[in-house]
């Protein structure tokens, strides 16, 4: 909690693959640890609104026939940790998966 980071959240042809199936469910679990060991957590959808708009799509250490990989904004990690949110606009994430999906 005390470091800044932007870490991976996921591989974009494997969360489309992972939504395929019936009844499936992508969420993240974070746990925050602070400079003085307080440990925090929760449970977070990937449509969170705040982390869904801040996240980049990144080609990185992705092949030439792949979407990439969406990362994370690290501020916006700590934010829902310190501070549960679960707030989702369906339009919104229909869009998302639908940029993704067309990437």
């Amino acid at each position: 909690m005390h470091l800044e980071s932007n870490p991976k959240g996921y591989n974009i042809d494997k969360l489309l693959e992972f939504l395929m199936e019936p009844k499936s469910v992508f969420m993240f679990y974070f746990i925050g640890i602070s400079d003085k060991k307080d440990i925090k957590q929760a449970l977070i959808s990937m449509f969170q609104r705040s982390l869904m708009k801040s996240s980049r799509i990144s080609p990185h250490w992705s092949g030439k026939t792949a979407r990439g990989t969406i990362q994370l904004n690290g501020e916006k990690v700590k934010r829902l940790v310190i501070s549960p949110d679960n707030q989702i606009n369906d339009k919104e994430s229909r869009e998302f998966m639908a940029r993704l999906i067309d990437l």
